[in-house]
């Protein structure tokens, strides 16, 4: 049985065929829609996630979706709007930053 062929998420770089191996020693990140992305290494990661960044109020924060902002990559919460992701972020004893 053939299994998917597993290529980076940014460049397009195939990094081999759908393995265990793979799934767990390759380069990911999950973002909120629960979608697995793999990368071949640190640059096309910060590549990529560069794409989903903003600035609001001087915090960093990235917009993943329509109406969907999250204080970090990989983040399991969003909120609706920047505002609402900004007031979360300044509770910094509630926010936590990878």
């Amino acid at each position: 049985m053939k299994f998917p062929d597993i290529h980076c998420n940014y460049c397009g770089k195939w990094l081999g065929e759908f393995s265990l191996e793979i799934f767990t020693t390759g380069y990911r990140n999950y973002l909120t829609n629960g979608k697995s992305r793999h990368f071949c290494n640190d640059d096309c990661h910060e590549k990529y996630k560069a794409q989903f960044e903003i600035i609001y109020k001087g915090e960093k924060m990235y917009k993943v979706g329509d109406e969907m902002y999250v204080p970090y990559i990989g983040c399991h919460y969003y909120f609706k709007t920047a505002e609402n992701c900004y007031q979360r972020m300044q509770q910094k004893h509630l926010c936590y930053f990878p």
